[in-house]
């Protein structure tokens, strides 16, 4: 093994078990999905309007949607959770501090 393959190892380590004793070894694969994705979310919505990944994320695409039950957005989870629509996560997630404990909260209450 190389000497840039142990550091890499080791430093990924580091990083696992700073995040188990931040949030303890009880925290489920589900908790760790939301958490991560609304955590995206709240980095998103703070981009630059002109950021390539946030057209894409927020983008609405123009035409006619095909027949059948229709598609399921990322977004649609995060409203879900929430119990809020996206305007209202979105002005929320512009304030850190609200959004880092809104995050918190849902974790807490979803992924059981």
């Amino acid at each position: 093994m190389s000497q840039e393959n142990i550091k890499r190892k080791v430093v990924t380590k580091d990083k696992e078990q700073r995040y188990y004793e931040k949030n303890g070894p009880d925290i489920n694969i589900m908790q760790r999905m939301i958490e991560r994705k609304m955590n995206f979310f709240g980095h998103m919505c703070r981009m630059q309007d002109e950021r390539l990944i946030k057209q894409v994320g927020f983008g609405i695409m123009h035409g006619k949607n095909k027949r059948g039950r229709p598609k399921r957005r990322w977004t649609d989870d995060l409203a879900d959770w929430c119990n809020k629509d996206i305007c209202n996560l979105y002005t929320l997630a512009m304030d850190r501090k609200k959004w880092t404990h809104l995050v918190k909260y849902v974790v807490d209450t979803n992924g059981h």
